[in-house]
């Protein structure tokens, strides 16, 4: 399945060449619609194929030629791993890799578990994911209203509580980092993932509250001083404000 969400890079060349080989069900989509939308898209239609696993990357990740049978052989040797994701490392910096994560303390602190050995994970990135598919229809989808950042998050609270989650080290994925410039940084994706982070702390962790106060201030005290990227983060927590109890009380699964 290969979504395409509006890019403006044309992949039919590609598309074709690898459909001698492969059944590639290509789905274009008109306009951006981020990426929990698009997502979202791409794995409901994966669902009608009722498959076991169902796994989803982005396009900036390559993986190891063995990964597909590392993932089947991992989830058949583990029944009870309801989810698991490669190792990552960056594309051009081999020895930055991505460590898996545990929750500790009242605010869920996240702490990065050093180590290269399949570990359990408290957090899968979004960006490269394999679920089990009778889980994935028990959880629901990305949440939609989420757009881009934390989304990911919230989807493995709910997997969390179906069973284990595993970082596996049998294969690779190689992630092309993009090292963003501090002065080039989207405004708007930081309004966006201001506002998701907000809701989401609300969401998922009423005591939260407090750490949420704080923030607020901090943006507050940086857009007085005429700090943009403070403002529009300011911006997004005010809006986010508005939206809370329909987030709070949405049971939709967007399945």
């Amino acid at each position: 399945m290969f979504v395409n969400n509006n890019s403006p890079d044309d992949p039919s060349d590609i598309i074709r060449e690898y459909s001698k080989h492969l059944n590639i069900d290509y789905i274009k989509i008109k306009e951006n619609l981020f990426f929990t939308r698009g997502m979202n898209i791409g794995i409901r239609a994966a669902l009608k194929l009722t498959p076991d696993i169902i796994g989803f990357m982005n396009s900036d990740m390559w993986c190891d030629l063995n990964m597909i049978e590392q993932i089947k052989l991992f989830f058949n040797k583990n029944p009870g791993v309801v989810a698991l994701t490669p190792n990552i490392k960056d594309l051009e910096d081999t020895q930055s890799v991505f460590y898996p994560l545990k929750y500790s303390g009242v605010f869920g602190k996240s702490i990065p578990i050093k180590t290269t050995a399949d570990s359990d994970t408290d957090f899968l990135t979004g960006a490269s994911l394999f679920v089990r598919t009778e889980i994935l229809k028990k959880t629901g989808l990305f949440y939609e209203p989420y757009i881009h950042g934390t989304e990911d998050f919230e989807l493995c609270d709910k997997l969390r509580k179906e069973g284990t989650m595993k970082y596996i080290y049998s294969t690779n994925i190689h992630h092309q980092s993009i090292k963003a410039k501090k002065n080039k940084v989207s405004l708007e994706l930081e309004r966006l993932n201001s506002k998701n982070w907000y809701i989401y702390c609300l969401r998922n962790k009423p005591s939260n509250l407090i750490l949420i106060k704080l923030a607020l201030f901090k943006n507050i005290a940086g857009a007085l001083m005429g700090n943009a990227i403070d403002k529009q983060r300011l911006l997004g927590k005010l809006d986010g404000f508005k939206e809370t109890v329909f987030h709070l009380t949405n049971k939709n699964k967007y399945l």
